[in-house]
């Protein structure tokens, strides 16, 4: 049985397809490196989107009790929450695509996009 990797006549990689594959991952690599200009923030009873860019503090009604989500020179964390294991408590996000989730109290904060007209 002869290998897909060596030997195949299918699988010959060639200077372009190597260039290819490289410029598609520099590509992803920079676009989710881009920072976030708004943070969302899910909870029970709604939904709070503030911009990143400035500092603030938020406290919200969790099924559990009072959380309170701190954005300071960019990053975002949780500094105060009613649940019994507080994990969410010991990390923070600063790029596009983090997430912090509190599963008993069911609050869920995301770096999204930019603010357009669906996200509105």
């Amino acid at each position: 049985m002869q290998s897909l990797w060596r030997g195949s006549k299918y699988c010959h990689l060639r200077v372009w397809d190597v260039i290819l594959i490289g410029g598609i991952l520099l590509t992803n690599i920079f676009f989710v490196r881009t920072k976030s200009k708004f943070v969302t923030i899910d909870f029970p009873s709604g939904e709070i989107i503030r911009p990143i860019n400035q500092d603030w503090q938020i406290s919200v009604d969790g099924c559990l009790g009072k959380f309170t989500i701190v954005n300071k020179d960019g990053v975002v964390r949780v500094t105060e929450t009613s649940c019994p294991n507080k994990t969410c408590m010991h990390s923070s996000i600063t790029e596009k695509g983090g997430v912090i989730i509190c599963i008993p109290n069911q609050v869920f904060i995301y770096l999204g996009g930019n603010l357009d007209g669906i996200t509105w």
